[in-house]
């Protein structure tokens, strides 16, 4: 079993091997965004006092944040919390060597568990060990190792999900409840009669904290006795899943273009979607711009998470003073970075909704039966794009108080550098070629500028 787990060792260090091989440029932005986040850390580590727990406020952000994570890795990711090797599961699956893979797996969730609760323990008591340190490392351990193992369940779950959506809802009441009154056990005075005001002082704020952990630890026993007991995982999801993530790390390894493209493309094909375009009300007016709708929603969670970030680091870097180049040092520069972020936001999205114009187009040109002229297809993709940029107008307008002026400006350069990139093949002699892409993304660029002034 040893001399077995070494090749699965040595394989996995191999197609690690070609993967940086071939994607040295990506390793290297990784690790330039990597050295930026790891220094905005040290520079929050250092603006915490020895001894001064964290504010209430931005312990509950932090909590608010870790409760967002854990929800969307247990009912949003696509992948399972816990990965192992296809040949592992394959051959070890209904042998007694299948629970000792898993005892080790979950062992190495509680590990990662108690490292990262113990790291957000220390920044929340202040870089000190004390009782503040304790009692949030038991209550954010308890919570983190509950929360993978209910991921891990819920990737297994065919049907319905609501118990366990209900579980992490009562989970995420704990640490909010748990976490906005555990900074307080840190500014309880050291002075007094032991025997009063002291006592009673830490009792009555480790109240509500201790209750939070008993309760997350009861409920941590009986999810590991149903982990035990009763719980079967769903073998074919699981080892297809493993398959699939087998074949894209070869692929990767070997830089192998078509293929990756192969499993692409075979990937997609498995999706289940929800949302039907026979489910709407279609009429002629209105069927493409349902479709593309439709094709918005279903363009991935990836691309709306990076586009949301972009807009969230935006916000952090003109509104908030948690970076060491934000808008306290450094206006300007927060200004135009911000403004860089939005801007490439509205781009993005504008190259997503021309792709798909293009592409019913291109299958109407290459003889797909389309009952609809050139110029309809091309209106069709004209009304949900601008009620899109018009939402997300008003919404950053409101967030970053640009001001109705502010808000038309940003509307205004987003409709059209979009609607003319669109709409200008149906003129005569004319076609979007590279200068007038340029001159339109500069038009988008310095109006959301002009919003911003």
């Amino acid at each position: 079993m040893i001399k077995i787990y070494g090749y699965i060792f040595k394989n996995k260090f191999r197609l690690a091997k070609g993967i940086i091989r071939h994607n040295l440029m990506g390793l290297f932005g990784l690790l330039v965004v990597g050295a930026i986040g790891l220094s905005q850390a040290l520079r929050i580590a250092a603006y915490l006092e020895p001894g001064r727990p964290l504010d209430n406020r931005y312990v509950c952000y932090l909590m608010a944040a870790l409760a967002a994570v854990s929800f969307y890795r247990a009912f949003l990711m696509k992948s399972p919390v816990i990965v192992i090797n296809a040949a592992t599961l394959h051959h070890t699956f209904y042998t007694r060597y299948f629970k000792i893979v898993m005892m080790w797996q979950y062992l190495r969730l509680a590990f990662r568990s108690l490292v990262i609760a113990g790291l957000a323990a220390y920044l929340i008591a202040g870089r000190t060990l004390n009782i503040v340190f304790a009692t949030t490392g038991i209550l954010l351990f308890a919570y983190f190792l509950l929360s993978e193992l209910i991921a891990w369940i819920a990737y297994h779950t065919s049907g319905s999900k609501a118990r366990l959506l209900g579980l992490m809802c009562l989970n995420a009441v704990c640490i909010l409840a748990g976490g906005y009154s555990i900074v307080g056990v840190g500014s309880t005075p050291l002075s007094g009669d032991p025997a009063g005001g002291l006592f009673s002082g830490l009792l009555g704020k480790l109240a509500r904290p201790c209750l939070a952990v008993a309760f997350l630890a009861v409920e941590l026993i009986a999810v590991l006795g149903y982990l035990k007991q009763k719980f079967q995982p769903d073998y074919s999801k699981y080892e297809a899943y493993l398959r699939f993530l087998d074949e894209t790390m070869a692929a990767q390894s070997q830089n192998n273009w078509a293929k990756m493209v192969q499993i692409a493309k075979e990937h997609s094909l498995k999706q289940e979607y929800r949302i039907m375009l026979h489910r709407f009300q279609l009429k002629r007016h209105n069927v493409l711009v349902y479709k593309n709708i439709i094709e918005t929603a279903r363009m991935g969670r990836a691309v709306f998470v990076i586009l949301l970030a972009l807009l969230a680091f935006a916000y952090v870097i003109t509104k908030t003073t948690w970076l060491s180049w934000g808008s306290a040092e450094f206006p300007e520069f927060a200004k135009a970075i911000a403004v860089f972020c939005i801007a490439t936001a509205f781009a993005n999205l504008k190259e997503i909704w021309l792709r798909q114009a293009n592409t019913v187009l291109a299958k109407s040109l290459l003889g797909l039966h389309i009952p609809f002229e050139r110029n309809r297809i091309l209106l069709g993709y004209l009304p949900f794009p601008l009620t899109a940029y018009g939402a997300l107008s008003l919404v950053i307008g409101l967030l970053f108080g640009l001001g109705m002026t502010g808000m038309l400006i940003l509307f205004a350069s987003a409709s059209i550098a979009y609607a003319v990139e669109l709409l200008l093949p149906l003129m005569k002699g004319s076609k979007v070629n590279k200068a007038v892409r340029l001159l339109l993304n500069a038009l988008l660029f310095s109006g959301t500028y002009l919003a911003f002034t």
